[in-house]
């Protein structure tokens, strides 16, 4: 014998009776733990990038020119970390410091 969901007996075959969990409220929930999660590793990694650049600026009694989402962009470019091994070592280490300013508009 086959059975079908016409063979079922009502109280089997009634989705009111007897629901069956959905995969999709499971995976809304893992994917909101899953952001949240990534959230507060952001949130911390940019404490510890706040804790840096307020070590650097002290170091170097200056404050940079960017905030702590630009930092990472804002040291590219080698100025800050030669002014800190300035600061940090006698002159010799770096003898001169080459910034490129924005051309100014007359």
């Amino acid at each position: 014998m086959r059975l079908s969901k016409t063979a079922l007996p009502p109280s089997a075959a009634s989705r009111a009776l007897a629901p069956t969990p959905l995969p999709s409220r499971r995976l809304i929930q893992s994917n909101w733990m899953d952001r949240r999660r990534h959230d507060l590793h952001a949130y911390e990694y940019l404490c510890h990038v706040g804790e840096a650049q307020q070590w650097i600026e002290g170091c170097l009694d200056e404050e940079l020119g960017f905030g702590v989402t630009e930092l990472e962009d804002g040291l590219v470019d080698g100025v800050v970390l030669a002014k800190l091994a300035q600061r940090l070592q006698d002159e010799g280490v770096v003898r001169s410091i080459y910034t490129v300013s924005p051309p100014s508009n007359p």
